[in-house]
Formats: C-alpha cells, sequence, structure tokens
C-alpha cells in the first residue's frame, strides 16, 4: 500500500472507522499515524465520546479527566459486550480492513480492566495507531518504496 511519510511517520490514508454497527467518515483529516512508541489507539475526540458512551453502557468508568476508561472486573469478562473496530484503509489500488477485537484495545492491570483508547492529541492527523494496532497486526515498512 502507498503510504507518505509525514514529520517522520508513517502515514496511511484512513477512510472509514465502523463501530458498532456505525461508519464513521467525517475526520479532520484522513490520515492515521503508525507510531509504535504509542500505547493507545488515538481517535478523535467526536468518535472517542461514542466509544466512551459504549464502555459506560458496559458498567466503564470514563472519567473526563482521564486517558482511558476502566472497570473494576477482568477483561476476559467484559470482553463479549463489547465491539470489535474496523479502520478501513485505501488507496488508488487496494482496499483493505484492520479489524482491532476488544481483546487487542483491552488492558488487564492488577484489578480492572483497561481500555487501551484515547483521544489523539496528534496534530497532523485524526489517528494515531499505536501498539494496539500492531499487536493485531502484521506490519512491514518497506523504507525503499515507502510502502506498507
Amino acid at each position: 500500500m502507498d503510504v507518505s511519510i509525514l514529520a517522520n511517520k508513517w502515514a496511511l490514508a484512513i477512510d472509514e472507522v465502523e463501530l458498532n454497527g456505525l461508519a464513521y467518515t467525517d475526520f479532520d483529516t484522513n490520515i492515521a499515524l503508525l507510531v509504535s512508541s504509542y500505547e493507545y489507539i488515538g481517535v478523535p475526540n467526536d468518535l472517542l465520546k461514542d466509544i466512551n458512551n459504549l464502555f459506560k453502557e458496559e458498567g466503564f468508568i470514563c472519567p473526563s479527566s482521564s486517558t482511558t476508561c476502566a472497570i473494576p472486573d477482568s477483561c476476559d469478562a467484559v470482553a463479549g459486550g463489547l465491539p470489535v473496530m474496523n479502520f478501513t484503509f485505501t488507496n488508488t489500488s487496494n482496499t483493505f480492513t484492520v479489524m482491532i477485537t476488544p481483546e487487542v484495545y483491552l488492558f488487564q492491570e492488577e484489578n480492572q480492566c483497561s481500555t487501551l483508547i484515547s483521544e489523539n492529541t496528534e496534530t497532523t492527523a485524526s489517528f494515531a495507531l499505536g501498539d494496539p494496532f500492531f499487536r493485531n497486526s502484521t506490519v512491514a515498512l518497506d523504507f525503499s518504496t515507502k510502502t506498507i
């Protein structure tokens, strides 16, 4: 897939995020940065509000001062009630969708399950796809042809 390198980071064109049967396509930019040093999936604030509302329906606590949501339970116990996030990327010749399951975007800490989805603070892109994206997908970065 063709990519660009934006501010020394790998970037993909993102067309859609599907969550719980709803398609999100209206982003400030259609850029998703691949950031292996970032521990979250960073999404636009409007999308994060909808995601957090889904978490709250499942009993998660999502404080406005916190980066993520948490529930005093095991991730295995709550994962079944949460949606898969589908990220669709395209270029002129290819379209592919990456599914991020709850098992990937949840993180077990001692006595609670935390989410790994946060507001993206990257100003050049709408999304920052960090560690959960890389754990879920095999990603090969070809520096000579600038393709993924």
